[in-house]
């Protein structure tokens, strides 16, 4: 109960008019069935582009500037909700109803799986604009044996532009902090990320979905359907990996309106049964095999503009060798979709150009407390301790 009513303070509905035109909407998510916070909802600005997502308790903050403007909260598991922004009467919590999920029990034919698959990337191709920037809030935390290590966040945009050779992303980091927290002991092992900041939004570009879901790989999975009663233009398609396929395989999960083809959101993880067909390598001085990968994508369509709007990426591995190192290590990085710019974008010029794989070396460069506005991604209670406690 002292948590709950935490919450409800820490979180109240702010209305900030002063003499800036930027307002703030802040309530907390709550399933109105198991009253749980939702995490990963879409709270989006009807009229413009912005938008922001809740997090995993969640908590959501929204900056905008018209007063006359509603707000649309969805999830793909929950009814969509619609409010207007001018209602004094909107709650401090919010309820979303869940929706009613028919799972078949019937394995689907593979063939009638990759065309519905492939069909749905071609035509989410189709939509996704070609020359676009994508401003961003991006953050990446590393933890080291179960303790946190690393903490790192910044307002980044990618410019991007596609054609039919290629893909061009440009990326610059407008703000940025870097905590380095003093949990390592001399005894544990520090690497390098392998989530790639500057390639962190390649996924905008849709048909790169291909590269995840190998139409040469269909015959190692079994494939089920999810179907949502009050909701029928909603499907998700599960790729398991088979038992008996002694690979490294990831199960995946691709939810797509059925009318319009359209990609909503994806799921990718590496289950249990096929990690520990994971392949050793070696990194520097010690061996490594990955643990756990996962991945959840969300694309939505905001005032015309189908596009990428968040994306999470989990890369946990055990690494090793014959002396004291033997541990865990988990690399988490987060990306939201704070605004989009559609047409010809100018470029930044190569020396603005950000140049390293991980956001923490860019260090502390900032002029404002862009993680209290931007409609970045809030953090949790147990994010914030971490952070104040340094």
């Amino acid at each position: 109960m002292k948590i709950r009513l935490s919450l409800i303070l820490l979180y109240s509905i702010v209305w900030n008019f002063g003499f800036s035109q930027e307002r703030n909407f802040q309530a907390v998510l709550i399933n109105s069935v198991t009253h749980t916070p939702i995490s990963l909802a879409s709270i989006s600005v009807t009229k413009s582009n912005i938008g922001t997502i809740s997090n995993k308790d969640g908590a959501f903050k929204l900056c905008y500037s018209d007063l006359n403007d509603s707000v649309r909260i969805s999830h793909i598991e929950y009814e969509t909700l619609d409010l207007c922004l001018s209602d004094k009467v909107i709650k401090k919590e919010i309820y979303l109803t869940p929706r009613n999920i028919i799972l078949s029990e019937v394995n689907v034919k593979a063939m009638s799986a990759q065309d519905l698959l492939l069909t749905a990337i071609e035509e989410s191709s189709k939509k996704i604009e070609t020359n676009v920037k994508l401003s961003t809030y991006y953050r990446e935390f590393v933890k080291n044996n179960g303790q946190y290590s690393k903490f790192s966040d910044g307002l980044v945009d990618y410019t991007i532009s596609i054609s039919k050779k290629k893909t061009k992303t440009t990326v610059t980091v407008k703000e940025s902090r870097a905590i380095k927290l003093d949990t390592l002991k001399e005894e544990e092992f520090s690497i390098n990320s392998p989530l790639d900041v500057r390639r962190a939004a390649n996924i905008y570009n849709v048909s790169k979905i291909q590269q995840l879901i190998n139409k040469d790989d269909f015959y190692k999975f079994n494939f089920k359907l999810v179907e949502f009663e009050n909701d029928p233009e909603l499907i998700t398609i599960i790729l398991s990996p088979k038992l008996e396929i002694e690979e490294e395989l990831l199960e995946k999960k691709i939810t797509l309106n059925r009318n319009s083809y359209l990609i909503q959101e994806i799921e990718i993880h590496l289950p249990a049964s096929h990690a520990q067909y994971a392949k050793t390598v070696n990194i520097l001085v010690a061996k490594a095999q990955t643990i756990d990968r996962k991945m959840r994508i969300i694309y939505k369509e905001n005032n015309s503009i189908y596009s990428l709007f968040y994306i999470s990426r989990d890369f946990s591995m055990h690494f090793w060798n014959n002396k004291k190192v033997d541990g865990r290590i988990r690399f988490l990085s987060d990306l939201i979709v704070t605004d989009i710019q559609v047409g010809q974008i100018e470029e930044e010029e190569k020396r603005e150009r950000y140049k390293h794989k991980s956001l923490y070396k860019r260090g502390n460069q900032f002029s404002t407390k862009f993680w209290l506005s931007n409609n970045s991604l809030l953090l949790t209670d147990e994010e914030e301790k971490i952070i104040k406690g340094l």
